[in-house]
């Protein structure tokens, strides 16, 4: 957070909170709802979104501080960078402001138990954000792709890495996925762990470590499974017998055995993409290239959609979406 505790009480109950992974995501973000309250900590807050930048024919530019509750500029923000504006369509927002109601923290303790509160609560929302969007909520590109080599060069090394494939290209979060992702991590509900653990998968892959990311594939398969062999076994047996037959089959083999044995739908390539290959890496230190990453996070993807699927609650109505064009949405951004 871009605040110590003297920078708290200067800036009269404003504080900037950049959030653990840009969010690309609609305007209609910034523009079509008011700011909401929060309990953090014990504290109570409002939470802004940063300030609409107008579309210009050059380029985007950076997002303005949060406006007041009349719709105008409030200057007593602390300088930050708020997000980037991509487009007349989507901007990437790097940062939040929490307007603080409550008394502010008046010993060193208590700023670091708000400060620890607030680094929670980014978390949890970052998670809900991932999941709702079906993955990390930034652009992301192979970790060797941070040479610089100049403005024209850097462009071009961009464009052709997204042309080959290279660039992870997030969803477009809209209004309601971003308020239905705050309402969870205002209530500090804790995201689906399996989900939590495709995100990372995902990220994993997109950045270029294949061996991470299978092993996170791997084990949010093992729990999705877990889950929803559970709850089909507590349909015809004792929760005894729902024990045993758990701990027979303890591991990611055993558990996609049991699942098909009891009729379950795997993947056909369970075995292969996510078992074999994650015992290869774990045991043989076995280097992950090509789509093989990729197809293990599929597999996962699919037995985490069958075995452990979001509440109904958690899908955006269709009516509530806005067409956007999306040959406009990732080019812009390069």
């Amino acid at each position: 957070m871009h605040s110590s505790s003297h920078d708290l009480h200067r800036t009269s109950a404003r504080v900037v909170v950049p959030l653990l992974e840009g969010v690309h995501c609609r305007c209609e973000v910034l523009t079509n709802r008011p700011a909401r309250k929060c309990n953090i900590g014990g504290i109570e807050c409002l939470v802004r979104v940063p300030g609409p930048t107008p579309w210009t024919v050059s380029g985007g530019g950076e997002l303005n501080p949060p406006r007041d509750n009349r719709g105008l500029r409030d200057q007593d923000w602390p300088a930050a960078r708020w997000g980037q504006n991509n487009s007349q369509y989507t901007v990437t927002i790097e940062a939040v402001g929490l307007h603080v109601l409550g008394d502010l923290p008046s010993s060193d303790g208590e700023l670091i138990a708000f400060e620890e509160a607030v680094g929670r609560w980014k978390r949890l929302l970052r998670d809900w954000l991932a999941v709702i969007a079906e993955g990390p909520t930034a652009f992301l590109w192979p970790a060797d792709a941070d040479n610089i080599w100049g403005p024209d060069q850097d462009r071009r090394l961009s464009y052709a890495r997204y042309r080959r494939g290279d660039m992870w290209e997030p969803q477009v979060v809209s209004w309601w996925q971003w308020n239905h992702a705050f309402g969870h991590a205002a209530d500090t509900d804790s995201a689906p762990l399996s989900r939590r653990l495709i995100t990372l998968g995902l990220r994993a892959a997109a950045e270029g470590d294949g061996r991470l990311a299978v092993i996170h594939a791997a084990t949010a398969a093992e729990c999705a499974l877990t889950i929803g062999l559970a709850h089909k076994l507590s349909a015809k047996h004792s929760p005894e017998e729902v024990q045993r037959l758990m701990r027979n089959h303890r591991m990611l083999g055993g558990r996609l055995a049991l699942a098909l044995k009891l009729g379950m739908t795997v993947p056909s390539d369970a075995r292969k993409s996510l078992l074999d290959l994650r015992n290869l890496t774990l045991h043989n230190g076995h280097e992950i290239i090509g789509d093989d990453a990729w197809k293990a996070l599929a597999a996962a993807k699919a037995i985490v959609n069958d075995f452990e699927p979001l509440p109904d609650h958690c899908e955006e109505p269709v009516s509530s979406s806005v067409d956007v064009d999306s040959s406009d949405l990732p080019g812009e951004r390069l």
